[in-house]
């Protein structure tokens, strides 16, 4: 993906395998890891306005948060936001409207973004951002890959106006990652 900024052509059949997601109302989805770790699938429910640690990994640096909200005339709570911090301590906030970036680092100073020749990528110092896609019913998606790091699919849900996230391959998270879909 980061070679060539395209998609692979079984870019569905690899989302529906991905190795952790929430969505929805928040509903957890984390694929098994043996037949001693069957997959898991559970529903958390939290408050509005309050957040969740998805993912924390003190040895990358990345981080993942969501926070709650409740649609209005709705009883249901959906994920309003996430923050994602990479290790190269890029701060990208995302919602129903996009994505904000944060380049300024205190690591590396400031990471000046880079699109692809075919404009099909963005990358801002250790992430690369793909084009937005339109899906069913109105919502977008793309596909964040963080260098040396997970593939991470980002949805904007229409209907609720909320947002999605799997992470599609869990490549440079360590097994001291915490949070609801750490290992």
């Amino acid at each position: 993906y980061a070679e060539t900024g395209r998609l692979p052509d079984n870019w569905n059949e690899l989302a529906e395998k991905a190795f952790a997601s929430a969505y929805e109302d928040p509903h957890f989805h984390i694929s098994g890891r043996s037949a001693s770790q069957p997959n898991l699938c559970f529903d958390l429910d939290g408050e509005p306005l309050t957040g969740m640690v998805l993912l924390d990994d003190p040895v990358s640096g990345l981080s993942i948060e969501g926070e709650l909200f409740t649609p209005p005339g709705q009883v249901k709570v959906y994920f309003a936001s996430f923050r994602l911090i990479t290790p190269f301590k890029i701060f990208v906030d995302i919602n129903i409207d996009g994505f904000r970036y944060n380049t300024h680092t205190l690591r590396r100073g400031k990471a000046i973004p880079k699109l692809s020749d075919d404009q099909i990528t963005t990358q801002f110092g250790d992430i690369i951002v793909g084009k937005m896609r339109k899906t069913a019913h109105e919502g977008r998606r793309t596909t964040i890959k963080i260098e040396s790091g997970p593939s991470i699919e980002i949805q904007f849900v229409k209907k609720h106006n909320n947002v999605n996230i799997r992470i599609i391959d869990p490549v440079g998270i360590s097994n001291k990652a915490g949070g609801i879909l750490g290992k």
